[in-house]
């Protein structure tokens, strides 16, 4: 019996989670700038797994704050793009919260 309860519960919090997030309006991050950021995700591994890229534990976390660099660029970039491409008076700041 506190299980149904338990279970209703949740169900409530993920209707409501799933409300609050389609009043916000935020519609994610665009398909193609993941794609893309994954893509040089594993160029960026293929290339430090290279001979010729040093070993080293620098060399490596310098490679992945690269990559990381990258991914935000291209996201945050995507989503910067999409908004400015919003008509003006369409323009929701409030929208951009949940990024």
């Amino acid at each position: 019996m506190i299980a149904n309860h338990i279970h209703d519960a949740l169900a409530q919090v993920r209707k409501m989670r799933e409300l609050l997030l389609e009043r916000q309006g935020f519609r994610g991050y665009s398909g193609t700038a993941r794609m893309i950021g994954g893509a040089v995700a594993l160029l960026g591994a293929a290339v430090m797994s290279a001979d010729f890229f040093p070993t080293s534990p620098a060399a490596h976390l310098a490679g992945w704050g690269g990559i990381l660099a990258a991914a935000l660029a291209l996201n945050y970039g995507a989503l910067f793009f999409r908004f400015a491409a919003t008509p003006a008076g369409q323009r929701e700041w409030f929208a951009l919260a949940p990024a």
